[in-house]
């Protein structure tokens, strides 16, 4: 809390001492309070021990404590911080004219959100949707294009101590919008790399962990109705760091038998179906599915699926309660290691947006 109240006064501070300077800029705040009480069942496969049910009721991760967008001529930005205090965004922006250079901590290109999902409040990012999160960057911005230098993620190969990791190039992220009457289409990729380095006395050895991730994502309205959803594929995505269920993530995996660099290969699907029913009422449900396969010595496959439904409640302008059910089966893994188990979750957040 005293974290929390210093934060808020030095930016308060900061705003109030730079008014004078920035009359003629256009400055626009806006928070979003958000709660979560949900109730979550986990099988004994997933525990490990005996089947465990948990409530959650708090504020969310995603809530905006506080936000700010700038505007000053062709110069920009916008800072963000969320949850009990955390930066979500923190950026500046250049209208060069022939497009804008963005420069801080943003969305990367590989984000895609086609879902209202609020368990977790995470719009279904672990569970089907592509999401790289919000990362230091530099990126182009020329019409439907995105171009970026994102900061490298060095997640070393599980079964692998290495005494450190080597970087030399960012990781290269790239987006493309297109727009086919009503459909909106999102195609998206990018490319990342690094080394373990493992220092045995004066011998010294370098694997190479390389990741990547291509895929679509696409939005079809029709009136009431509308459909969103995506696909797309990856090479160890733990390693690149695409947000994944932290039972269903996997990476390049440490072969000891023959001192190798295994990969996973992820496939990863998502579709999301919604109807609008009046201006205070929606309904929304979605259905993601993941298969991770690793190999070839010896080769494994799991397939993740998840499912949920919800009831968005518009109380007042700003106002919303949406009641939710979902559920995870995290599949066997091929061949025989058994059941990984299921969960599912009952509840609803409640937001208000200022």
């Amino acid at each position: 809390m005293r974290k929390l109240l210093i934060v808020l006064a030095a930016f308060a501070f900061v705003v109030a001492y730079t008014l004078p300077a920035m009359a003629d800029d256009q400055w626009d705040f806006y928070g979003s309070a958000r709660v979560l009480t949900f109730n979550l069942t986990q099988s004994k496969e997933l525990t490990g021990n005996v089947e465990d049910e948990d409530l959650t009721h708090a504020l969310s991760g995603s809530a905006r404590t506080v936000g700010a967008k700038v505007k000053a001529g062709d110069i920009g930005g916008r800072l963000e911080l969320g949850g009990t205090v955390n930066l979500r965004l923190a950026y500046g922006t250049w209208n060069f004219g022939a497009g804008t250079l963005v420069v801080g901590h943003a969305y990367t290109p590989c984000n895609f959100f086609p879902s209202g999902m609020v368990y977790g409040d995470n719009s279904m990012v672990s569970y089907g949707a592509p999401y790289d999160g919000r990362r230091p960057q530099l990126k182009l911005q020329l019409a439907g294009l995105q171009i970026a230098l994102v900061q490298p993620n060095a997640v070393s190969a599980s079964g692998l101590t290495p005494t450190e990791t080597d970087t030399s190039i960012p990781k290269i992220e790239a987006s493309y919008s297109l727009k086919l009457g009503p459909v909106s289409l999102y195609f998206f990729g990018g490319i990342n790399s690094h080394d373990d380095v493992v220092i045995t006395g004066t011998t010294e050895k370098s694997y190479s962990i390389d990741s990547n991730v291509l895929g679509v994502g696409f939005r079809v309205p029709v009136g009431a109705l509308y459909v969103n959803g995506n696909v797309w594929m990856s090479t160890n995505p733990a390693n690149y760091g695409m947000l994944q269920d932290v039972k269903a993530a996997t990476g390049a995996a440490y072969n000891t038998t023959n001192d190798s660099i295994e990969d996973c290969d992820s496939t990863v699907m998502a579709v999301v179906v919604g109807y609008k029913i009046s201006d205070m009422l929606k309904i929304e449900g979605g259905y993601g599915v993941r298969t991770n396969e690793v190999g070839p010595s010896p080769n494994t496959e799991a397939e993740t699926t998840f499912m949920y439904v919800q009831l968005p409640i518009s109380l007042a302008k700003g106002v919303t309660l949406t009641p939710e059910f979902g559920s995870m089966d995290y599949g066997d893994v091929k061949p025989g290691t058994g059941d990984r188990g299921d969960m599912s979750y009952w509840g609803f957040r409640t937001k208000i947006d200022f």
